[in-house]
C-alpha cells in the first residue's frame, strides 16, 4: 500500500496521529528530492512527478487540517 493510501486509511479510522506521521514521511521524501535537477533526457518525467507529489502533499495537508477541526 502506498503512503498516501495509508495516510487516508488512517484518517478514515480516526487515527490522526499516525496519518500525520505518514504525511511527515511523505513530505520528508519530497523535500529530499527538491535539489535534484536533471535534464528530461536523463530522468524522463521526473519533474512532473515532483509536481504531482507537491500537489498531493498540499491536498493531504488540507485533509489533515480539516480532520483536526
Amino acid at each position: 500500500m502506498k503512503l498516501r493510501e495509508k495516510k487516508i486509511d488512517e484518517l478514515r479510522k480516526g487515527n490522526k496521529e499516525l496519518a500525520s506521521r505518514y504525511y511527515e514521511l511523505m513530505k520528508s521524501i519530497y523535500d529530499s528530492t527538491l535539489h535534484i535537477r536533471f535534464a528530461n533526457s536523463i530522468l524522463p518525467g521526473f519533474r512532473k512527478k515532483q509536481d504531482v507529489a507537491r500537489m498531493q502533499l498540499e491536498s493531504l495537508a488540507s485533509e489533515l487540517l480539516h480532520a483536526e477541526q
